[in-house]
């Protein structure tokens, strides 16, 4: 064999060699996936959420989605880029989208893809649901790019990918809200000087009516409801903390709840023990107080708010009455301490609520039965420590003032209080 031949074949040899085999690079870095499961009401576009997460080890490049929304199913925008849309792909009449070379992906680290679809409302009404499913792709080369085929399929070509995961959405025809502003989620104990506003309501749809509208509230033992407030509307009788008076503790006087805006009164206000809130929800079995609002009929994009005064008392309630028991209809077991014959609610007690609404959608034909569940967690606290800053973002050289702000509860006091703030590297602490 010629010398120049030799010298060629040895090349191309070593050269075969050095080449990264591309099958070799499937699953390296072994990233995961997910996609939201979402319910939304009908005539809303649903918001769809995709993660790749990377764990510990290699980097993974050029992060690339694929998307395969159902029929009747298209892209609505929302997302940071516009993907390629590939109709009728990868069969039928599903719709491919390809979101390419959106980030990299660092070790131990997860990158949400965030984008809205819509739906034919000829096919999806409520109560129906479908499937979006996804795949993530990166590489360990930072020079490759996930390559796709004329109908959205990943070529063979040495990415690392997850296989295909789903999310389900669900159209459903009202949505329950609630919420509560104490900062952090923490409420201070103390039925007379730390009362709060809680908003529990009802959307409903933009397409058809929802009547017969129910809404339920269940409070736990920990939390006392106090209505609408009327001024002085205490109805306790014989306090358990503090027996043979009216007042839960020596001193502390009636209860006072100011009037709440736009506060509707409940139709039903009832204590129960052994209740189940939300079925098969996560929440246990156990006392709750148990509201109850009559919504009525709700309009085609209509939202109705009901919000109440709340507090933490000093001993939780119990289904046992130093007093006469109110009947339900009355309203008078709002604001009564004659149950509160429970454990202390100490600091740090998680307080987690639900309401739950109900009604009969009516779509033009035969009606549908509907509703919607929603969960909210405070905790009760005795001494809280809330921090803020004079500026919403920090430039270099310039002067920031932190606050910090202290406060404890009705029933605690602190002695002897430490402060420590710890600032991280960078920031120069200039005086009080």
């Amino acid at each position: 064999m010629p010398p120049r031949l030799r010298l060629f074949l040895g090349a191309l040899l070593a050269l075969v060699l050095i080449a990264p085999a591309a099958a070799q690079a499937s699953g390296t870095p072994n990233i995961s996936a997910t996609v939201s499961s979402t319910s939304v009401l009908y005539g809303d576009d649903v918001p769809v959420t995709v993660t790749a997460s990377n764990p510990p080890g290699s980097y993974g490049y050029n992060l690339s989605y694929r998307v395969v929304l159902p029929a009747g199913v298209t892209y609505a925008g929302g997302g940071a880029a516009a993907p390629t849309v590939i109709p009728n792909a990868p069969s039928g009449t599903q719709t491919t989208l390809l979101f390419t070379n959106v980030s990299d992906l660092s070790p131990n680290s997860s990158r949400t893809l965030t984008f809205n679809v819509s739906y034919d409302q000829a096919t999806y009404d409520v109560a129906d649901t479908f499937p979006i499913t996804a795949q993530a792709f990166v590489n360990s080369d930072p020079r490759f790019v996930p390559k796709f085929g004329a109908t959205g399929l990943p070529t063979a070509d040495g990415t690392g990918f997850t296989p295909e995961v789903t999310g389900t959405q669900t159209i459903n025809a009202i949505k329950v809200t609630k919420d509560e502003g104490s900062a952090e989620g923490e409420i201070l104990r103390g039925v007379h000087d730390h009362q709060v506003i809680y908003t529990v309501g009802v959307e409903n749809n933009s397409v058809h009516s929802t009547t017969g509208t129910t809404l339920d509230d269940y409070l736990p033992a920990g939390l006392e409801f106090l209505g609408c407030g009327t001024g002085t509307d205490d109805h306790t009788t014989d306090a358990p903390t503090n027996p043979g008076h009216t007042e839960e503790y020596p001193g502390s006087g009636a209860i006072v709840t100011a009037p709440v805006t736009d506060c509707v009164d409940p139709i039903s206000v009832e204590t129960e023990p052994n209740v189940d809130p939300d079925g098969t929800g996560p929440l246990p079995a156990g006392f709750y107080t148990h509201v109850v609002w009559d919504v009525g009929t709700l309009t085609p994009g209509q939202t109705k708010s009901f919000p109440y005064a709340a507090a933490v008392p000093l001993r939780a309630n119990t289904n046992t009455f130093t007093g006469p028991r109110p009947t339900a209809a009355s309203g008078d077991q709002a604001a009564n301490l004659d149950n509160n014959s429970g454990a202390e609610v100490t600091d740090e007690t998680a307080l987690t609520n639900v309401a739950h609404a109900s009604g009969s959608y009516q779509p033009g034909g035969a009606s549908v039965p509907v509703s919607d569940n929603a969960t909210l967690t405070r905790t009760a606290e005795d001494w809280v420590v809330h921090k803020s800053a004079s500026s919403g973002g920090l430039e270099e050289g310039a002067t920031t003032t932190w606050t910090l702000d202290f406060a404890t509860s009705e029933y605690r006091f602190v002695n002897g209080a430490t402060v420590t703030d710890t600032l991280p590297d960078g920031y120069c602490p200039l005086d009080a």
